[in-house]
């Protein structure tokens, strides 16, 4: 669990000096499909480039590779992917990166209800956690902000 938290909390770091470098983007004169296509293909390379040192590792040519998810689900996650992003980018060249970074955490309680109302599935604990903790946050960021 403690992975996970890790990895949300290094995700939102990553988005949050991403604002950055998007705000001097824009300012540079660079529109939203150069940002957007110049991440696409940089995390493209990035990914390749772990791909072709991991396979030369001995343990990963013992493994045989199975494709288990059907290629149209991989398909609908990197669309959805690249619409967050474009979205994220379009959000943060009209409005602060704070806000634009409030706004993209909403994510957290915004998918635990659409998981209640569509799979029936109730939060755990410690979903409901996370839920006050945006809240939370979202209430210190309008007071301070």
């Amino acid at each position: 669990m403690l992975k996970g938290i890790l990895l949300v909390f290094f995700g939102a770091c990553s988005f949050g000096i991403l604002s950055t470098f998007v705000k001097l983007a824009y300012h540079d004169g660079y529109t939203l499909g150069d940002v957007t296509g110049a991440q696409a293909f940089f995390g493209a390379v990035i990914l390749w480039v772990l791909f072709f040192f991991q396979s030369r590792t001995s343990s990963y040519k013992a493994k045989e590779i199975k494709l288990i998810t059907p290629r149209w689900k991989m398909v609908l996650a990197g669309t959805c992917t690249g619409l967050v992003s474009i979205f994220y980018y379009q959000c943060v060249k009209l409005v602060p990166n704070s806000v634009a970074i409030i706004l993209l955490m909403q994510f957290i309680w915004l998918s635990i209800l659409l998981e209640f109302i569509i799979y029936k599935k109730k939060p755990t604990g410690l979903q409901f956690l996370a839920i006050l903790l945006v809240f939370r946050w979202n209430h210190f960021s309008q007071r301070n902000g």
